[in-house]
């Protein structure tokens, strides 16, 4: 489920960015049998460039910079698959992100 601002923007209800550690998303990669992950898109801003997905393997939402989007879009509800490392925060990120059709 999802929430929509009055400035269109839509937000998770309740997720946020990932606070896991790089050894868990390691696992989690392991886990599926490859570096790639899946989620869903479930916040898209093109104004402030980023998203976060929803991951598949249950573990927090991820953040996705624009820069790390193929082809720089994507919409609420899309699958993607990506891969996931520390990001310039020291966060969990997601990156190179493509939509899977």
């Amino acid at each position: 489920m999802v929430d929509v601002t009055m400035n269109g923007i839509v937000k998770p209800e309740a997720h946020g960015p990932a606070s896991v550690k790089l050894s868990d998303a390691n696992a989690s990669a392991e886990a599926t049998g490859g570096d790639r992950l899946t989620g869903e898109c479930v916040m898209f801003d093109l104004k402030r460039g980023f998203a976060f997905i929803r991951r598949d393997d249950g573990a927090k939402d991820c953040f996705a910079h624009i820069t790390n989007i193929r082809g720089g879009n994507i919409a609420v509800g899309d699958r993607v698959e990506y891969t996931v490392r520390e990001g310039r925060q020291g966060k969990l990120a997601a990156f190179d992100v493509a939509v899977v059709r």
